[in-house]
């Protein structure tokens, strides 16, 4: 992990400990793409660190890291969900649209369908027009 990702991890975790109550899922949605596996160990980490400082906020730290670990295992990759937009977008090219054909993927794959596919197709769309345009 290079220094300025982890920069911008504990920046997020500064955010997150310091934002009023019942807005951490607004902050944590504002900053989906630093929301991963690196991050929840940047957060047991730091939470160890608090624990070793006497920080009151340490167990709700940690319950947040468990929970955003619990969340990460339980919801695809960026390459699953690309690959499964791949697949529907082949499916109705050459079957012409045919409904069954496409249905039949996303219903295999209904858990796919949710806003981190929304998401992942957003960072890569801008991935691709930067590349374009730079």
């Amino acid at each position: 992990m290079d220094e300025q990702r982890l920069a911008a991890y504990l920046q997020l975790i500064q955010a997150v400990l310091e934002c009023p109550s019942g807005t951490v899922n607004d902050i944590l949605n504002a900053n989906r793409d630093l929301v991963d596996a690196n991050f929840v160990q940047v957060m047991e980490a730091e939470a160890e660190k608090m624990a070793a400082e006497g920080n009151s906020n340490v167990s709700w730290l940690q319950s947040l890291a468990a929970y955003l670990a619990n969340y990460i295992s339980s919801t695809a990759t960026s390459d699953e969900y690309l690959s499964f937009f791949w697949e529907v977008l082949q499916a109705t090219m050459e079957s012409g649209g045919n409904p069954q054909v496409v249905y039949s993927i996303l219903g295999q794959n209904f858990d796919k369908l949710d806003l981190n596919l929304a998401q992942v197709l957003q960072a890569w769309a801008t991935s691709k027009f930067t590349e374009v345009t730079g």
